[in-house]
């Protein structure tokens, strides 16, 4: 099991999404994983993600409608995290250190 969940909800943020993933991919000295809860985004989010697949780090999860904001963050924490710890990031943010 991770030792921490990095939670990056999104919702139509491609332009983004890109910079927090390989932020968050960059950690060193701690296991965790990057669960990507997409809120049904109609722009090419799946795209960006779909590059980081290849490692096991990366969960990405795509609702099939708008379930809203907070909904979609508790789907991620509850439903999709597997560690007992987890930082929300949002999509535009991106940790400055590793």
């Amino acid at each position: 099991m991770p030792a921490v969940s990095i939670i990056i909800p999104t919702y139509n943020r491609s332009g983004y999404l890109d910079r927090a993933i390989k932020s968050a991919l960059s950690q060193v000295d701690i296991d965790f994983e990057i669960i990507i809860s997409d809120n049904c985004s109609d722009d090419d989010t799946s795209k960006v993600v779909a590059r980081y697949l290849a490692t096991d780090k990366i969960v990405y999860h795509r609702h099939n409608r708008n379930i809203g904001m907070v909904p979609n963050w508790k789907y991620a924490i509850f439903q999709l995290a597997k560690a007992n710890w987890f930082v929300l990031m949002s999509d535009d943010d991106y940790f400055i250190d590793e």
